[in-house]
């Protein structure tokens, strides 16, 4: 463990992850064909990772907002 991580508490670490999560797509509503299929590419991703810590499902169920967002306002229906 490193001097920084150290003096940071449990919930300060998870934090971080979290943020770290954000990063690699940061959560904005979707408004174009390709952002979803951005959004969707992450998605697949941490579906096909099987075991899920939590912050990483509650960043997919962000994501699966946003999607779901996108395809109500444009009419899309999708399979369940």
């Amino acid at each position: 463990m490193n001097d920084v991580s150290a003096t940071l508490s449990n919930d300060e670490l998870n934090d971080n992850f979290y943020i770290e999560l954000l990063k690699s797509l940061l959560p904005r509503p979707i408004h174009s064909q390709e952002q979803y299929d951005k959004v969707q590419r992450h998605v697949d991703i941490l579906i096909d990772k099987g075991y899920l810590l939590e912050d990483e499902r509650d960043y997919l169920v962000l994501l699966g907002l946003l999607i779901k967002d996108y395809e109500d306002r444009k009419g899309i229906l999708t399979d369940v």
